[in-house]
């Protein structure tokens, strides 16, 4: 039997349609991952299961991991999050998005 990615706790977003996808993507500029958008059909956020994600370096966080404490699903009470990332990874130079 495979374990849930999600506790059955927190709190989840609207149920995902290919509306509230597109938007999200548009307001990013990019297209999501298909397995990231299949994920958020099952369940639209709340709390993993397991938390824990191992990293090769040290963070601030810990010497091996850092902690993905929840997963804002999308379409979740606003978009401001969305925007917010955007304009992080904009700055960043991490990758070209559009927030407007």
């Amino acid at each position: 039997m495979t374990r849930p990615f999600f506790l059955d706790r927190g709190e989840t977003g609207p149920i995902l349609t290919d509306a509230l996808v597109a938007r999200a993507e548009a307001t990013l500029g990019r297209r999501l991952p298909l397995a990231y958008v299949a994920l958020l059909r099952e369940r639209n956020g709340g709390v993993p299961e397991r938390r824990c994600i191992s990293t090769e370096r040290p963070t601030s966080w810990a010497t091996n991991h850092i902690e993905l404490s929840t997963l804002t699903g999308i379409g979740y009470k606003t978009d401001s999050t969305a925007r917010l990332v955007a304009r992080t990874w904009s700055r960043s130079g991490t990758t070209r998005i559009s927030a407007s």
